[in-house]
């Protein structure tokens, strides 16, 4: 029997629920993992996490999604309510289509509701579709380039994020401007330029905590996520 990962995804917050200053919406901020039922019919749902440690997060349960157990053809994982581009052989060629990827449950199985090049009363068996590729979903629609741009700085941030946690951690669980609930909050704090102002001065001040220390490795690595945030940010400014 072929197993697969059985694996939830939802967003804790929807599209557009922020924005920065410029007015340029905030893309949805996804997590993944286990599920807990659903109590009622309650808009809202609960996924948790437990590597590298146990989390819990309140979603919308419109979002929620189930993991197909398979990926497109770069890698990414395919859920529920993605949206693709596919192509589909048959004996003597083959079609194109773009849809909407649904769980039937008459067929027991996970499907494409097709909708170019026209749109058609029967599904697509996702197991029969190759080349796929995912560029978008239900919730946050098709990625143009802004939201590509916004969704690749947001991963460079929780990348970032990810960083100061681990020196926080080591070096300064009392520090409060470099503290955060989940690396998701701290990723919404630098890349909201409100709040990223805080966490710069943070690092800035640990810096000069350590620099004269006689132990340099918590300089160098607050020092090089200052540079790397730098670069970041740059990066960021040039593509708008």
């Amino acid at each position: 029997m072929i197993s697969r990962t059985i694996m939830f995804r939802g967003q804790i917050r929807k599209k557009g629920e922020r924005v920065t200053y410029d007015g340029i919406p905030l893309p949805g901020i996804w997590v993944t993992g286990g599920i807990f039922p659903q109590n009622g019919t309650g808009d809202k749902a609960i996924i948790y996490s437990q590597k590298p440690a146990v989390e819990k997060y309140v979603v919308y349960a419109d979002t929620v999604g189930q993991y197909t157990g398979v990926s497109d053809s770069f890698g990414h994982p395919i859920y529920e309510d993605d949206i693709i581009l596919f192509y589909i052989k048959g004996e003597s060629s083959v079609s194109y289509g773009k849809g909407t990827v649904k769980y039937s449950d008459s067929l027991a199985s996970f499907v494409v509701s097709v909708c170019e090049p026209e749109q058609r009363s029967e599904p697509v068996m996702l197991k029969d579709c190759i080349c796929v590729s995912v560029i978008g979903n239900t919730h946050d629609g098709i990625l143009n380039n802004v939201d590509e741009k916004m969704r690749q700085f947001y991963i460079e941030c929780l990348l970032l994020a990810s960083d100061i946690s681990n020196l926080v951690s080591r070096y300064a669980p009392n520090n409060d401007a470099l503290k955060a609930e989940s690396l998701s909050h701290m990723a919404i704090r630098l890349v909201d330029a409100s709040s990223r102002s805080e966490v710069i001065n943070g690092l800035k001040e640990f810096c000069d905590e350590w620099k004269d220390s006689s132990c340099q490795e918590p300089y160098q690595r607050a020092h090089a996520i200052l540079e790397q945030m730098q670069i970041v940010y740059d990066n960021f400014s040039e593509k708008e």
